[in-house]
C-alpha cells in the first residue's frame, strides 16, 4: 500500500488528510516590486484569490516546478527556479542579482528555511506578507494503516501532523521530497524511538515534486 499524506489524488495511492490550508487576504500591488519571491503555489492561490492586480512582466523567482507551472498558468512570463528546490539554493543561486532590488516574499505564516533572514542580511529590500497557513485537522476516524507500506510526505509540517495521529512501523518506507521533510522525519523517529532500533527508511526522488514522490514510492512498492 502507498499512502501520501495530502489531498493530491493519484491512482492506487491512499490519502491520508490530516490539515487544510487557508488561504488569507491580502492587498498589494505588484508594481511596486521588481520581483516576487514564492516557495509553494499556495501564496500564488492567495494572490490570485485576494484579487489582487497582476503584474505578468515581473521578475518571479519560484521554488519547485509546481510553483513554476502555477505562475505560468496565472499568466507570469518572467520566471525563474534554482536547479534545486531548497531555500537555500534559490538563495544561493540568485542572491546576486537580487541584492538591492524591492522584493515581495508571499509566505507561509510558518515556513522550514531561513531564506528570509538569508535575503535580508544579503542586503535584499524584503517585504514579507503571510498568505497561507497550514491548519491542522484531526481525523474523525483513525484510519486502520496496512503495513509494510510506503508513506509519502511532501513537507515537514505533514510529517508533523502526521505523528500527532499516527505511526511507522520499522519495515514501512518513506519518502520525503526534499531534505527539510527528510530531515523532520529523522527528527520524528528519533523522538519516538530514542534507541534508534525501529527508524524506517527514508527515500527522495531525484526531482522535488509529488509526481516524482509517487513514481518513486511505486518503484518502492
Amino acid at each position: 500500500m502507498i499512502y501520501l499524506i495530502g489531498k493530491d489524488r493519484f491512482i492506487g495511492v491512499k490519502n491520508i488528510i490530516l490539515n487544510k490550508i487557508k488561504l488569507l487576504p491580502f492587498t498589494v500591488n505588484l508594481r511596486d516590486f521588481d520581483a516576487l519571491i514564492i516557495t509553494s503555489k499556495n501564496a500564488l492561490r492567495s494572490l490570485k484569490r485576494s484579487q489582487n492586480a497582476l503584474n505578468s512582466s515581473i521578475l518571479v523567482y519560484a521554488l519547485g516546478k509546481e510553483s513554476e507551472l502555477y505562475a505560468k498558468k496565472m499568466s507570469f512570463t518572467n520566471i525563474k527556479t534554482p536547479p534545486k528546490a531548497y531555500g537555500k539554493d534559490l538563495f544561493q543561486a540568485f542572491k546576486n542579482e537580487l541584492r538591492g532590488k524591492k522584493c515581495l516574499y508571499l509566505r507561509a505564516k510558518k515556513i522550514a528555511s531561513n531564506l528570509d533572514k538569508l535575503l535580508l542580511n544579503e542586503g535584499v529590500n524584503l517585504t514579507q506578507i503571510i498568505a497561507y497557513e497550514k491548519i491542522y485537522e484531526p481525523p474523525l476516524i483513525k484510519m486502520k494503516l496496512q503495513s509494510p507500506a510506503v508513506f509519502i510526505f511532501s513537507a515537514p509540517s505533514n510529517v508533523i501532523d502526521f505523528f500527532k495521529s499516527y505511526d511507522l512501523k520499522k519495515d514501512d518506507k518513506c519518502v520525503a521530497i526534499g531534505q527539510s521533510t527528510a530531515n523532520a522525519l529523522k527528527e520524528a523517529f528519533e523522538l519516538k524511538d530514542k534507541r534508534k532500533k525501529n527508524k524506517p527508511q527514508i527515500f527522495m526522488p531525484q526531482t522535488q515534486s509529488i509526481k516524482a514522490c509517487v513514481a518513486l514510492a511505486r518503484d518502492l512498492a
